[in-house]
This record gives C-alpha cells, sequence and structure tokens, in this order.
C-alpha cells in the first residue's frame, strides 16, 4: 500500500519547481530568517510534512482494481463515478463500493457526465465502442455503437447530446440516444467539444484544426487548416464557451486563445512572454510564436464570476488571466499539468494535479499556494475531481484518495503558529536559494 505524504504550504505567489537536493556552497551566506514568501513557502512545506491519513486530511482511501485514465466524477446524488478499461465502478460518499457495472473492452480515457434526470453516459473504446447510457444504480439503459471515442459527450441547451469519435465523425443524439444527424471533420476529434447557447458546435480535430457546426449539423468555417502547427489548437484539450459565446482554447505554442462566434480571434495572451500578442514588440513575437508547447496544455476553465480565466502548463505554472487577455498572476505549482489539470470549485478555489506525480495543489483565486498534497510514488496517471470542500485524487494503479481541502488548509495555519517549530537552513548561493534541501531560483 503506498504512503501518502501531504506537503502544506503558507500563501506565496510562487512554488518551487522541484524539491532539488544540491551541494552548500563553500561561500554561502547561511541564515536563520526567509526573507521573501518565496523562500519562507519553501521552508514551511519541508518543515511541516506528514505522513499517512492520520491528521484527518483524508477522509477516505479506496481501490478500484482496474485503475483509471479520466478524472472520475461526482454525481447529482454525491456519489463518486469511476470509468476503468472494464467498465463503471460507483463509490458511496465514504468510499465503499456502491455497484460495479461491467462494460468490456471500454477503454476509460474519458470521464462520465450526467443527464439532467441523473443518468450516466459513458463513451466507448476500441472493443467497446459509441455511446453507453446507465441508470443511478448501474443498470444499462441502452448502447448506441457509433464510434471510438476519447472525449465524453457533451449536451447542448436543450439537452440533445453531441459526440465526437476517432473517425472524426460528429454526432447529434437526442436525449434517449437516437441520431439525429452527423458531420465528417475529417480527422479524430481530439479533445472536449464545446457547445455554444445557440446550439453550434465546436470540435477539435487534427492536427489542431477548429471546426464551427451549426445546430442542424451544416459547417459554419473551420480554421488553421492553412496554418502552421504553432499556430493550430492543441489537441487533447477543449474549447471552452463562455456566457458570452467567446471561445477559450490552447494553441501548440503556448498561446491562450479567445475568438469569437465567428472564428475572428480577439486576443493572444502568451505563456512565456505573459502578455497579449498583440502587447509586445514586434520583432520579438516571432520569438513569441515559436516558443514550444510547454507553457500551457490544459482545458481553459472560467472562475466563478466569470471574469478570470485559469489555465496551466507541462512548466509547472498556472496562469489567472483577465476576460481581455491581461495577466493577473502567475502560480508556480511547480508540476506539470495536463488536459484536464486544472479544476475551479464554487468557492473559486483553484485545483490543479499534476498526471504524472500524483500531487494535488490548491491556489487561492489572488494566487496564493494554500496546500499541496501528494503521492509517494509516481503515477502515469492521476486526475482530480472535486465537490464542495472535498476534493478526489484518482490514480492510475486504482487508488482513489477523497481530501479535505477545509482540513488541509487549518493545518498549514495550526502548523504556520507552531513557535517549537525548528528554525529553516537557508543558503544563499549563485542564482538559487536553498532551504533544507529545497533549491528555490533566485528572483528579482
Amino acid at each position: 500500500m503506498n504512503t501518502i505524504s501531504a506537503l502544506t504550504t503558507t500563501p506565496a505567489t510562487a512554488t518551487p519547481s522541484a524539491a532539488a537536493q544540491a551541494p552548500v556552497p563553500q561561500d554561502a551566506v547561511v541564515g536563520t530568517t526567509p526573507t521573501s514568501s518565496e523562500v519562507s513557502q519553501a521552508a514551511i512545506r519541508e518543515l511541516f510534512r506528514s505522513q499517512g491519513p492520520s491528521e484527518g486530511h483524508v477522509l477516505w482511501r479506496a481501490k478500484v482494481d482496474e485503475g483509471t485514465k479520466a478524472p472520475a466524477a461526482v454525481g447529482p446524488d454525491g456519489a463518486l463515478y469511476v470509468v476503468t478499461d472494464r467498465g463503471v465502478t460507483s463509490l458511496n460518499k465514504d468510499g465503499s463500493q456502491r455497484w460495479k457495472t461491467a462494460l468490456k473492452g471500454l477503454q476509460g480515457y474519458a470521464s462520465p457526465v450526467f443527464t439532467p434526470d441523473g443518468n450516466i453516459l459513458v463513451t466507448g473504446g476500441y472493443k467497446c465502442p459509441g455511446l453507453n447510457a446507465l441508470g443511478p444504480g448501474g443498470n444499462i439503459l441502452w448502447q448506441r455503437p457509433l464510434g471510438t471515442a476519447q472525449v465524453p459527450p457533451v449536451f447542448a441547451p436543450d439537452g440533445s447530446i453531441y459526440f465526437g469519435d476517432y473517425d472524426g465523425i460528429v454526432y447529434h443524439l437526442d436525449a434517449s440516444g437516437n441520431e439525429t444527424w452527423r458531420h465528417d471533420v475529417g480527422s479524430h476529434v481530439n479533445g472536449e467539444i464545446g457547445v455554444g447557447q445557440d446550439g453550434t458546435v465546436y470540435a477539435i480535430g487534427d492536427p489542431g484544426l477548429l471546426h464551427a457546426i451549426d445546430k442542424d449539423g451544416k459547417p459554419r468555417w473551420t480554421k488553421f487548416k492553412d496554418r502552421a502547427m504553432g499556430d493550430s489548437v492543441q489537441t487533447g484539450a477543449g474549447v471552452r464557451v463562455t456566457p458570452e459565446g467567446e471561445l477559450l482554447m490552447v494553441n501548440w505554442n503556448s498561446h491562450l486563445r479567445c475568438m469569437g462566434p465567428n472564428g475572428k480571434t480577439r486576443w493572444q495572451y502568451g505563456a512565456f512572454t505573459e502578455k497579449r500578442l498583440d502587447e509586445i514588440p514586434r520583432k520579438d513575437r516571432r520569438d513569441a510564436v515559436q516558443a514550444g508547447n510547454t507553457g500551457m496544455g490544459s482545458t481553459p476553465v472560467l472562475s466563478p464570476d466569470g471574469k478570470t480565466i485559469y489555465v496551466g502548463g507541462m512548466d509547472g505554472r498556472l496562469h489567472a488571466v483577465d476576460r481581455e487577455g491581461h495577466k493577473q498572476w502567475v502560480a508556480e505549482v511547480g508540476d506539470d499539468m495536463g488536459d484536464h489539470s486544472v479544476q475551479v470549485a464554487a468557492d473559486g478555489t483553484i485545483y490543479t494535479v499534476s498526471e504524472h506525480e500524483g500531487s494535488v495543489h490548491a491556489v487561492s483565486p489572488e494566487g496564493q499556494i494554500l496546500w499541496a498534497y501528494k503521492a509517494d510514488k509516481p503515477q502515469n496517471y492521476a486526475y482530480i475531481a472535486t465537490s464542495g470542500d472535498e476534493v478526489y485524487l484518482t490514480m492510475h494503479n486504482g487508488d482513489v484518495f477523497a481530501l479535505s481541502s477545509k482540513a488541509l488548509q487549518q493545518r498549514v495555519e495550526e502548523a504556520s503558529r507552531n513557535p517549537d517549530a525548528p528554525p529553516p537552513k537557508l543558503v544563499v548561493g549563485e542564482g538559487h536559494i536553498i532551504i533544507n534541501g529545497i533549491k528555490v531560483p533566485k528572483r528579482q
């Protein structure tokens, strides 16, 4: 059984990207008092490390033997639903198994979604293609052998269903799963589909094309088909449609793009420049658009009030951008963030997960790191789902953890008030600072 470590931190605007051991320079200045929030955070992170679920921040732990490759989902009944390669498992609020339904050959790359009446929709794999509908008790209601997919279905405003598959077909189904139309975009649908309030469908196809299809299945426009790969949409991450009808997506060149429903780009924000593309000198724009794809990779998400966009990247940085494409803050959580690695709770707390390290970070709406939680043994896949104060961490090996965000935050506050804590050992070297073995780059 794996041991889990809770890493607690004080509020700060940045987190060290890795805990790297380094030799102490002979001419280093050694002290005991941190001089910046960056140093203080690294010290607290090291000093107040605890083991195991005994402190109350792990509400329960469960095991799904088949493992998972997609985020779990919290149903309207508060139960947790996990898709595996063999079917769907439902867990009660205390982590006990509620039911398990076998769907042979499912290949669970997509999260389950819920219809307005509480039924569960699951997309199938190579040996179980199409769309499957289960009742709240796990009974199979209907199965539609459409195509193989790795993205979840989405709902139109009228309750009908959109579904995209590996063959490049976008389907429209009624609420009972009956096909009403299909449209071939010509390439693998790769990324969560976006749907506007008018029923327009926005689907990402390989190699990064964006297709707009009206609610009757007729194509409207396709973007980026004549552009370089860097300017096209990053596949895997999805299209986010705002309540106002704007489209948010990430590019292969680590830019966050905002488009109107007509396909016209309004602005682009660069992960490495931390500015809008039109606000940097023209001579610097070429370098900005050829900066690589590590700066952004997650599907953009909105704050509860809709005023802020959050997006993360493989470089471990979480960006907060306003609706006009201007930087609000950047937090360094230190872990790679993939397609579905950023979520926002109803209270505005942002949660991130490293898909390859099994670490979770909670970030305040102001960009402060509230707490972090990390699995001792890295996993190939790790995902999160949230419900109220609870955060559910699901791992590739089948481990499922329910974390209490409130308890973790309280532990941080208690630890920071501990008068008996030993002072951190601070080492200032050339270009970096080391606190108890954690190496942090210096900043101006």
